[in-house]
Parts: C-alpha cells; structure tokens; sequence
C-alpha cells in the first residue's frame, strides 16, 4: 500500500455507539460510488455494478470496492468490554469526497446523537490512531486486538501485560530464592554454602522445598519438581558422593543432574572460561544436550563463580563479559540461574569488583554469627551487602538456619537467643513446625509480649496453619528472643 495515504488526514471515521445505528445511517447514504456503501434492498444487483453493498445481518459482506490493504472498513467493539453485547459500537472509514460528503454535514451529524466524524486512517501506525480516537474521547482498545495491526519484533507489548492478572511470585525457598530470577549465596571457603545450595538443589528436583514446612511439619511441595543442572566447579565427584549419603537422599534422582569439572573425562572435556565467546558457547551446548536427554531443565547452578572465569575477579571488565555472555542469556531463556561465591577478607561482602552484583536479582550472604556454634548459620540480606531486585514482600533480611545430622539437612530457626549460651543450646531440636511458626512471627513484626489470641489471629491471617500445641513453644521462643539488644535486633 501507498504509505502517503496511510500518512494522510484525508481518511475519516465514523464513529456510532451502536453498531445498529450505524446500519441506519449508512441505509440513509446511498450511492454508486467506488467507495460506496450501497442500499440494501439492492444487494441482488451488486454484480451490475461493481459495488459491494452491505448486508445489515453479517459485518463481513461490509466491504470497500477500493478495500484497504490492512485494517477493515468497519471496526466492531469487542464484545467483552461492551456495554451492550448484542448492540456494540462501531466504527466506518472512508475518503471524504462528493459523494461522501453528507457524512461531513454538520446538520446532517446533528440528526445522529452519539455519531462522530474525525481524521483518521485505518492505516495509521497504532500511536497515531490512538491519539486520534482520544482526541474526539473515544478508547481505540475497546476494539483491540484487531486493531492493533503488526508489533516491531523484540518490543514488550506492555498493554497486553497490564491486562492480564499479576504473575505471582514463585519461590523455591519462601523469601530467599526466587525462581526465574539470578540469585547468588556468597559466604567464606568453609562455612557450607555448598552444603546449603545441594541440599536445596536436590530437594526441589524432588519437588519440595528444602527449609519451608506446612501445616504437618512436612517439607513443602513445589509445584512441580525442578530439573536441575549442578555444575560444580571445585568439589569433586568424591564429595558428592559422600554427602548424598549424609542427607539420605534417594539413590535414583532422575531430575537432578552434576557435571563436576574438577574430574577429568574424555568424554566431556573441561570448557573454556565462560567470560569468553568460546565458553559460553559450550556451556550452552551442554545445557542443549542435557535437555535433548531429559527434558527442559529449570535450575542451573554454577558453583564456584571463580572457578569459571579467566582474568582478574577484580576487574569489571570480567563480570561485564560474564554477564553478557551467559548470565543475560540464561535469564533470557527462563531459568532459575543460581551462582555460588566467595566472600573477600571481610566475610560479609563478595569478593572481587563491584559489577558483580550489576545483573543479580537476589544475593544472600552466608555466615556463622557464633563461631562457637558452626551449625548455627545466618543468611543477610543487607543493603550494603545483598540485593533483592523485586523487593521482600515482607519477609526477612536475616534468616536463620540450623544445620542438623543424621541425616543432614537444614532447618530455619529462631535465630540464636539474645539470653544464655545455655539457652541456645535448648533449641537445637525444636520441632520445625515451631521455628516456622516463630520465624513468621519474626517477619510479621509481632512483639515479644503479643498474646496468644493476637498472634493466632495475626498468623492465620498471613495464611499460617496454628496448632495450639506449636503455638505454645513458638511463643516461648519468641518472646526470649525478643528479652533483649542483639545485632540481629532489626533484621526486618
């Protein structure tokens, strides 16, 4: 089509509120010419003519001699937002010309109440057509998505987005790991970050959670069980093996898959580092492969982030190259991506150069706030530490964590007592249930002196199932870890 006469003011639309009104003042313009409309007593005798005359009992017998190449002569209201289904608005281009010109006649408008003549083309980009229907008041998306025409590739159709229900947030771990997002846990060599993610890791490809219980004390379930790739970078296929034993985990783990590069194999040769072209490129051939084998995965884990890249870690230029190559495109396609990391001489920041945290959505720090008490792990979420892109929805910044054996696992607790050490030797095997119970107290900032009838009312309000029972240990905890100052005293 010529774009000038998509360009032009010379198109008009008649706008009508009713699509039957519109029929009748369409009956009362009757003419032969190419861009006519004709009566439709007369449409027997189209083929005399050459006309196309309209049927009032079928829309698409609505059409132009000189039809538009795109867009329809008539536009009808989507049914679904009309105020009347049966009797929905719509609207009529043409070209004003002579024998056109009667739709233009203001007293000829004035005997129509509700009909509106303006400039536009059905050619126009979508933009222009908007602000031409606002400018006489009436919505262009009551008629969408006909209307909307062709969409540039790559540009987020935001409108289509806003109309639809809020995509809940998904976590994997409830306020800590964030499915389709980057997050990281960076913590110092030998606190147990790898500990904590493969517990996690194997776990969701069981489809439950790792640290969240319901109402039974049973680790919650997933909506499904997550196919994880782990791709360890340090360890070693010794150490797995020896701490699938520890957490009893189930012999066959079908949606769990390893690659340990510090082994060495014929078959799968070590990549090149990712921060370069090459490496990114194998890494994401070995994610195809694994994917033809098993299906799509939903988890990757690169643990240990050094242990994949070349140059210096204090260097930006590194992370931006990283980021760029793999952690864009790995969001891209809609994995839940999770980097270990090492904490530099201060234990509560990552180490290396700033960029680091450039592409990250979430960032916990993994330490021991009484090295007295190794199994005893604090996760921080600071805003000089950590990063949470899509806010907290009320949960913590500080979570506590019990390491437990036989079997290993990890549990959330209380977080140590602010009394005696003796005191916090008792809530090594309070049932989980209680923590959980204790922990969302924590988080909905209910005092150390709340009464019982207030906090169940407060829980099962936040959706918490509340047996008397835990309720009754919970509020013993609660209320001693609330007897006085501790560093973790703002944790919300």
């Amino acid at each position: 089509m010529d774009g000038s006469r998509a360009a032009s003011t010379v198109w008009h639309a008649l706008y009508s509120p009713k699509q039957s009104d519109l029929w009748e003042i369409l009956d009362l313009w009757e003419t032969s010419g190419s861009q006519a409309i004709g009566d439709p007593d007369e449409a027997d005798n189209d083929d005399e003519d050459g006309v196309e005359y309209f049927d009032e009992d079928d829309v698409e017998h609505v059409e132009y001699v000189d039809l538009p190449e795109t867009g329809e002569p008539v536009w009808v209201e989507d049914e679904q937002v009309s105020e009347d289904p049966s009797d929905p608005a719509a609207v009529f281009f043409f070209v004003p010309d002579e024998d056109t010109a009667a739709l233009l006649d203001p007293a000829w408008l004035a005997e129509h109440p509700g009909a509106l003549v303006f400039p536009a083309s059905p050619d126009l980009p979508y933009p222009d057509l908007v602000e031409r229907f606002e400018a006489v008041g009436v919505d262009i998306e009551r008629f969408a998505p006909e209307v909307r025409g062709s969409v540039v590739p790559g540009i987020f159709d935001l409108t289509a987005a806003r109309s639809e229900p809020p995509v809940p947030r998904e976590w994997l771990e409830n306020g800590i790991i964030e499915a389709g997002c980057v997050n990281k846990l960076t913590a110092a060599s030998g606190f147990g970050k790898t500990i904590l993610l493969s517990d996690m890791a194997v776990n969701w490809s069981l489809g439950r959670s790792a640290l969240d219980v319901d109402e039974d004390g049973k680790p919650r379930r997933l909506d499904r069980p997550q196919r994880v790739l782990y791709i360890d970078g340090e360890l070693g296929s010794k150490w797995w093996t020896d701490y699938m034993h520890r957490f009893r985990f189930p012999r066959y783990l079908r949606n769990f898959h390893l690659r340990t590069l510090p082994d060495r194999n014929d078959d799968a040769p070590t990549w090149p580092a990712l921060n370069t072209p090459e490496g990114a490129v194998a890494l994401f051939e070995f994610i195809r492969e694994c994917e033809a084998a098993s299906g799509r995965l939903d988890v990757i884990v690169l643990d240990t982030l050094s242990a994949f890249v070349s140059g210096e870690e204090s260097s930006n230029d590194t992370w931006r190259e990283f980021d760029s190559l793999v952690t864009l495109t790995l969001k891209g396609w809609g994995y839940t991506v999770i980097y270990a990391d090492h904490t530099g001489h201060d234990n509560s920041r990552a180490r290396g150069a700033s960029s680091k945290k450039a592409k990250l959505d979430v960032e916990w720090v993994l330490d021991l706030p009484d090295k007295s008490a190794p199994d005893t792990l604090r996760l921080s979420n600071t805003v000089e530490t950590g990063k949470m892109r899509n806010g907290f929805d009320g949960h913590p910044r500080v979570v506590h964590l019990e390491r437990r054996d036989n079997p290993l696992t990890h549990v959330r607790s209380a977080g140590p007592l602010r009394t005696t050490s003796d005191q916090r030797a008792d809530t090594a095997g309070v049932d989980p249930k209680v923590t959980m119970l204790v922990y969302h107290m924590n988080r909905l900032k209910l005092p150390g002196d709340v009464s019982r009838r207030k906090a169940a009312e407060k829980l099962r309000a936040d959706g918490q199932a509340v047996s008397t029972d835990a309720l009754n240990e919970a509020l013993k905890l609660h209320k001693s870890n609330k007897a006085g100052p501790s560093e973790d005293a703002s944790e919300d």
